[in-house]
Parts: C-alpha cells; structure tokens; sequence
C-alpha cells in the first residue's frame, strides 16, 4: 500500500512541476508584426521631494530622451542593478500598436513583493492621461484589476497609436521595489484566474471536507488528536489563502497591511496544534517523555515568538526581516520534526509509520523552497511548491494513519472486551467455590457461636449490673457534689452590697467541675470596703475545699484582728493557711498547695483603692487604656523565697473599670486545630474592645467569646472575673 501512495504522489509532484514550467506571460516574441514591446529606456530612483509627482509637473516632451529626463530631476539607475539601495523606482517605456486592430491586454508589472504601491501614468501624446494604481498592500477597491498576485492593469491601444507610460513602484514593506514588464492578452489573463480558482477551490474545498469531517468525529468520540488534526488543517487553508493573495481577494480586501499578521497567525497555530496532534496521536507523553517535553517548550516558543512579530510588525512593518527569521524559525523546527521521526520510525505501530512517512515528504518539501528561498536560488517555478505538495502528501498520510489507528483502538478494544469477559467468567467461577468454602465456614462458626451464647449472655448479665451499680454510684457522688456547690454558693457574699459603693458592676464566676477552686470574698469596714478574688490549688472537690478555707481565714482575719490593710491581710492570711495545711519547709509534697489572691480595700471618701496581690495583678481601664497594679510573685502558702507583702496605693477616677481575675479565661483553649491558649495580650484586647459597653453588656459579650473560642472543647479552668465600674 505505502508503495502504490509513494507513486501517486511522486506523479503529483511531476505534474505539478511541469505545470509551473509552463510559460505564463506572452512577452516581446509573440506576433511582432501585430504588436511591438519597445525596451525599458531606463529607471529612476525618485527624490524624496519628487513622491508623488504628476506627470504635468516633470515637463515630459519626448519620452525617447533620456537627458530631457534628467533635467527634470530624476536620477537614472540600471533596472538591473539589483544591488543598490531605494524605496521608490520609476520605469518609462514605449508600445506602438502597429496592426490594423485596437487591441486590449494585461501587462503584469512584476511579482508578489516586487511593488507594495504602484502608480501608472499612461500618455498617448495628447493633452489628457490616465492614472491608474496597483500594488500588494493597495486597498482592492482602489486597484485597477483586482484579482492576483502582483501589479498589473489594464491598458487599451487604438490601431497606429503609441502610448508611453511611466511607471513608479514604491516599497512600504522594506522589499526593494522592481519593475518587469510582461503582456498578456485578457482571454489568458481570465483562464489563468479560472484555473487558478479552480484548483484552489479544489484544494480548500478538500481541506475543509476533511476539517468538518475530523471535527464530527471529534464530537462522537472526544478524541482530542482529531481535533487538534482539524485546527492543524484549517491553520494550513488559512496559510494558503494568505500566500496566494485569496484572503486579500474575498476576505480583507480594503486592510492588505493585515496580510503579514494572518500568516504569523497560521504558522504559529499550524505549528501549536501539529505539536499536539503529534503528543495525542502517537501518545507522546508516555511513549517519548523527553520529547514531550521538547514538544511544549515550542508550543509556548512559538507563542512567545508570535507576539514579538506583532510587536515588529506594529512599529517597523519591515517584513524582510520579519520572513527570513520565520523562515529560520520554520527552518529550525523542521529540522527537530525530522529529527523526531527517528524514534518513531523503530514504532511497531503501522499508524506511526504513516506520521512518520508524512512528516519526512513534508519536511523535505519545505525545507527545500525555504533554503531556495532564503538562497534566493533561480528556479522556472515557484519554489513553495514543494512545500505545497509536501504538505498535501503530510495530509494525505495522516488522514490514513487516524483512519487506521481508529481500527487499531478499535480491535484493541474488542481484544480487551474479549479479555475482560473471560476474566469475569474465571472470576464468577472463582466467587462460587469461594462461596461454598464461606458457607461450611459459617456453618461451623454457628456452631461454636452457639456453644458460646449461653457463656456470653451470663457475662452480658454481670456487665449490665455492674454498670447500673456504677451509674448509682456516679449519680450519689454527682448529687453530692451538686449539694456541695450549693454550699460553697452559699459563703460567697451577695453583690448588692456593692451598690453603695459602685456606679455599676458584674460577676462571670464560671467553674470548672460544678463546684470551684476560685472564689470572691467582700466585707464592709468602717469606711472601706475591703474585696478579694482568689484562685486556690486544685479543681473541682479538692479546690472547693481550697476556696472554703480561704474565706473561712479571710472572714476570721478581719474579724478577729481588725485588719484593714491589704497587706496585713495577705500576710496573716498566708500564715494562717500554712498553719491549716500542715505546710514547713520540709514540706516538699505539698509545697504547691495554697492560692493566688488579688485583695483590695477602697476608700470612697478619697477615691482610693489600697491593693496587695499574690501572684494575681489589678487591672483599671481608664479612657481606653489598660493600668496594670503588679502583684508579688510568691503565693498564699509556702513558697521557696518569702517575702512580706506590700500595699500599693492606687488613686481612681470616675468612669474607671477594675478588673479582679483569676486566669481561667486567659488559660482557656480555643477548638481550632493547633489552637493555643486564648493568653492575656489576647485577654487585654477584649477587655478593651468592650469596655465602651455597659457591666452587663460587656459580661454577655465575654461569654459569648469564651463559647466561640472553645467551640466543642470542654473548660480547662475555673473563671472568676470581678468587674467594679467606679
């Protein structure tokens, strides 16, 4: 099969060959006697102050007089010097109709990028003459013939009559302008633009046949390699129509400049989407891992290079520049295509070899007409022909190959099927003898569940009565402990009390274990009101027991002795829980036991509170800043470095808030994962974002924090929080 394609397409290329040999211009060697083509006289390079000249303002008045000519500044240059450098050339030249009949013909003025802007001044020795435009980038609708490539128009001349014309061809792309005269009659002019309609009618028309039919099939089966086939196509159409001036002809015509941005955009989509194609089609990622990665760094290259030539085009439109480095560019990628082939030439697959034959006739034709074309090597035909047929025969090849490699997924998939269907029915097979080995199992496991059910009851029994004995005795030791907080509420003073001395004021007295190791303690005397929060050793029973002895010392202390000063309190205080806890200084095992205690005395008549603290500090907020009273580090109870309490003298202020504490609230875990203590910055910052509100306000507000910030987590403390609003 891949011989009799080889010989198909080697015929192709022969005849696509000897149709570009053949002659394609009538020139000066045709019926002389009907027609006569007199020589070009000479061309001009045009001064920058002479663009755009008339013919009125150059005083032509013999056409065959060079040096009259001259004197009208224009300076004489050898059409065929192609060495030298300029952007304007003007042609003047004679034709005689010597026949007997007027005659009509096309005279094609040179090539492709021979004259972006053409201007033809056509005279017959009289007072009038026309003006006519061509040229690559004229607008069509401003052309004198509007279909081809190349400058050309058409001109008429009556039996006998001789015109002259003057011809200038201006470059605005950086390609050096030129002018070669040939005449051809208006019946080939018209075939020629039918054939060559037709052929490339043909040509589109099969591409977009195998386009829409790849994109269906893309819809049915989700097989990206179609798709990306079919923009590959549809990248190579649009190349096409922009090489051979048809997108210009039916699509933009009145924006030709447009021209070199839609042929950037074809070669960077056809190289993208032939990329792809080739990493989905022979499934390159798992098959070539390095060459993958080969394969997108171009992709995003080529996407980098597409907009640096918008950039170029933008602010130098120097397209010479621009089609030698995608030349170079397109040079360099068919050589890491061909390279590729290596590799996949080894493939078993026969699909892979049909990629692979392909690619090689396409790379062979394209780098043949870029080398002669950046060669500028003389051929009789255009050199992109060989890219054109090799890209026909790449098509033509792959078209094949997805053909086939759908067969190939297609028996790979029914051998899987087939595989599968076995596997199942060795498995069903497998499950039933499986089955019956569980059911003599399940049998013989009744058997001994059976035996073991009377055994299991009477443990089930015995479990069942201990656990109702557990539960009474949780719930005596829980009724217990319930009627001990009531107790322990019942010691604690009542806060009416402090209306008489306080504008406002609330409690947040929360424990841990249903009763609490924290405790409040307050006793009017004489003039002062003496206050005292403690936080005793311990929580729950052995911490209630704690908190008990510390009001019991503290309400026999100040009645006793009559102390008044806080210091003094604390002192006693810690002398006398020493004594009740049997604590010395050999007394290593309950060294720790005992309790922070802020106790305060306030004297309303001077607007003072006298303070002394163990190991717990006074907080004031006073117009949005906190005060902090330190306390002494050593506790109530014994301590490794003693020493006597002070008492700090603290001047208040209408409208401050005092804050007695323990560090329940602070010590407090949040539910957060990883999350630490809630901490006294944190503490502080709260206490000063609510203290703007009222003592009952702010008391809901601290608990409701407390609530969001443990979330499911249980209490880690007992929280006594006092709060004197003076």
């Amino acid at each position: 099969m891949y011989k009799h394609l080889v010989i198909v397409l080697f015929v192709f290329i022969l005849c696509s060959n000897a149709q570009a040999q053949s002659p394609a211009f009538v020139g000066n060697g045709w019926e002389p006697d009907t027609f006569h083509l007199t020589p070009v006289l000479n061309s001009m390079v045009l001064p920058e102050h002479c663009v755009g000249v008339t013919l009125d303002s150059i005083h032509i008045t013999n056409f065959e007089s060079v040096s009259s000519i001259s004197n009208a500044q224009f300076q004489p240059v050898s059409i065929f010097d192609r060495k030298q450098k300029y952007k304007t050339i003007t042609a003047i030249f004679t034709i005689k109709n010597e026949g007997s009949h007027d005659i009509e013909y096309i005279m094609y003025l040179g090539k492709k990028r021979e004259g972006d802007l053409i201007r033809i001044y056509e005279y017959s020795g009289e007072d009038d003459f026309r003006m006519v435009q061509s040229g690559f980038f004229l607008p069509l609708s401003q052309r004198d013939i509007k279909q081809g490539l190349g400058g050309k128009f058409r001109f008429l001349i009556d039996s006998g009559q001789t015109k002259h014309f003057i011809i200038q061809a201006e470059s605005i792309s950086g390609f050096k302008p030129w002018i070669t005269p040939q005449v051809v009659s208006q019946s080939y002019f018209s075939e020629d633009i039918a054939d060559r309609n037709l052929i490339q009618g043909m040509l589109h028309g099969l591409l977009w046949i195998m386009i829409l039919y790849n994109v269906m099939i893309f819809l049915y089966t989700r097989e990206v390699a179609y798709f990306d086939y079919s923009m590959f196509v549809a990248a190579l159409s649009l190349n096409f129509l922009v090489e051979n001036g048809l997108f210009i002809e039916f699509f933009i015509g009145e924006y030709p400049q447009a021209d070199p941005y839609l042929f950037a955009i074809s070669v960077c989509v056809s190289t993208i989407f032939y990329a792809q194609f080739s990493r989905h089609y022979l499934n390159i990622r798992e098959e070539y891992p390095w060459w993958d990665k080969l394969f997108r760094l171009i992709i995003f290259a080529k996407i980098f290079i597409l907009i640096l030539q918008f950039i170029w085009l933008k602010f130098t439109f120097s397209l010479p520049v621009f089609i030698q480095t995608a030349n170079i560019l397109s040079l360099l990628e068919l050589f890491i295509w061909v390279s590729f082939l290596f590799p996949v030439y080894k493939s078993s697959n026969n699909y892979a070899k049909l990629y692979a034959i392909g690619t090689s006739i396409f790379g062979v034709g394209a780098i043949t007409s870029i080398i002669l074309l950046m060669g500028k090597i003389p051929v009789n035909f255009d050199p992109k022909y060989f890219m054109n047929v090799g890209t026909i025969s790449e098509i033509v090849y792959f078209s094949l190959g997805l053909g086939m490699r759908v067969r190939t997924l297609e028996r790979e998939k029914n051998e899987a099927s087939e595989q599968l269907i076995k596997q199942l029915i060795a498995n069903e097979q497998m499950q039933i003898m499986h089955n019956k080995d569980l059911e003599q199992k399940v049998v013989e496991r009744t058997l001994e569940i059976e035996n073991q059910k009377d055994e299991i009851m009477a443990q089930r029994d015995e479990l069942s009565s201990q656990r109702n004995k557990l539960f009474e005795q949780k719930q005596i030791l829980t009724n217990n402990i319930t009627y001990a907080s009531k107790i322990q509420n019942a010691l604690l003073p009542n806060l009416k009390q402090l209306h008489a001395y306080f504008t406002d004021n609330f409690i947040l007295y929360k424990p841990r274990n249903i009763v609490s190791g924290d405790f409040y303690w307050i006793k009017k005397q004489e003039e002062r009101l003496l206050l005292a929060v403690g936080d005793c050793t311990g929580h729950g029973v052995s911490g209630a027991f704690m908190s008990i002895l510390g009001i019991t010392a503290l309400n026999e202390i100040s009645s006793e002795n009559g102390a008044v000063y806080t210091n003094v309190l604390a002192n006693l205080l810690r002398d006398k829980i020493k004594v009740m806890l049997k604590q010395d200084d050999t007394s290593v095992r309950s060294i720790r036991d005992g309790m922070d205690i802020a106790i305060c005395s306030y004297v309303p008549a001077i607007s003072t509170i006298f303070f002394t603290g163990a190991a717990m500090p006074l907080w004031i907020i006073r117009n949005n800043k906190l005060i902090e009273i330190k306390a002494a580090r050593n506790p109530i109870g014994i301590y490794p470095k003693e020493l006597p309490f002070e008492e700090e003298t603290v001047p208040v202020q209408k409208g401050d808030r005092v804050y007695l504490f323990s560090d329940g609230y602070p010590d407090q875990q949040g539910d957060a994962v990883g999350s630490s203590k809630l901490k006294l910055n944190r503490f502080r910052e709260i206490l000063l974002e609510t203290a703007k509100y009222s003592p009952e306000v702010q008391r809901e507000k601290l608990v409701y924090f407390l609530e969001e910030w443990q979330g499911g987590r249980p209490q880690t403390d007992d929280i006594t929080m006092l709060c004197l609003l003076v």
